[in-house]
């Protein structure tokens, strides 16, 4: 029980305290509209611009040059609803909200591969790292920016040149060579898993260094794949049972399809490619 002075003193302030909180809450929700809807303050970028858009580090390989199981199994893995959103996945949104909710922290992400290409193509600096709502709110308006200027093919064949998928590699081509020592156009299904399955944290399933834990995760995406109903069952069940080869010796990051991102900075806005989780 509080103190006759005290709760004497919140009678007399009742109203006042109560406006104040309304106050207070109406100008944290009004700063983070403008926040979002200005892309951070920094101003979003142009329908021309998101279309002129091309990554800094190495050529832009066409989608047509990925094969379809590689593009299936980033889709089944990290967005399965890919064709049907518009840049947001509000079921993926309001799951993940929930249980972090309940469990008091992140423990599940709502990122679709538009909001990973907004993450990385047009949020560069402190921001790229933080995890804030804000961040959160920003990536949101740029997704619905680039689905309004792009084609869903358009925007996957960006995900797939920028996407890191560990050792300084930024893009399935890179990648590929990097893990498998040959072309993307030449991999198997197994090694469509593989690589579909570093997003989620490269170096903990980096086929080099852990090659049990990438073993299990490959599975999981090919598992995935025969769910969502591009391959079958006995296809993925084929595929999970392929010994994972990799490229033997880990190598230097090769000039022209990755480089050090952390140091490297586009002078025009918001156009700084960092390394930022799938969050």
């Amino acid at each position: 029980m509080y103190p006759p002075h005290i709760l004497s003193w919140y009678t007399r302030n009742r109203r006042r305290l109560v406006l104040g909180t309304a106050a207070a809450f109406s100008l944290l929700l009004l700063s983070s509209f403008l926040y979002s809807v200005s892309c951070g303050y920094h101003g979003c970028p142009s329908v021309a611009e998101i279309r002129a858009y091309k990554p800094i580090h190495g050529s832009m390989v066409p989608l047509e040059r990925i094969p379809q199981n590689v593009r299936n199994a980033f889709i089944a893995v990290e967005d399965r609803r890919f064709s049907q959103h518009h840049g947001v996945d509000w079921h993926a949104f309001g799951r993940a909200l929930v249980r972090n909710t309940t469990a008091f922290g992140v423990r599940e992400g709502a990122s679709t591969i538009t909001m990973q290409v907004a993450r990385s193509a047009f949020i560069g600096g402190d921001e790229c790292n933080d995890r804030s709502l804000g961040r959160k709110l920003v990536e949101l308006r740029l997704a619905q920016r680039i689905e309004s200027a792009l084609s869903k093919d358009q925007i996957l064949q960006l995900y797939l040149n920028l996407i890191y998928l560990g050792d300084g590699m930024y893009g399935v081509e890179a990648a590929s060579r990097h893990y498998f020592g040959k072309s993307v156009g030449r991999l198997s299904m197994s090694e469509a898993a593989m690589l579909a399955a570093l997003p989620r944290a490269p170096s903990v399933y980096d086929p080099q260094d852990h090659p049990e834990r990438a073993m299990a995760r490959r599975n999981l995406v090919l598992s995935l794949m025969a769910q969502e109903g591009y391959i079958t069952a006995a296809q993925a069940e084929a595929a999970a049972g392929q010994r994972l080869r990799v490229a033997g010796g880990r190598r230097s990051p090769p000039s022209g399809s990755s480089i050090l991102v952390k140091e490297v900075r586009n002078t025009s806005r918001t156009r700084a490619i960092r390394s930022c989780s799938a969050s």
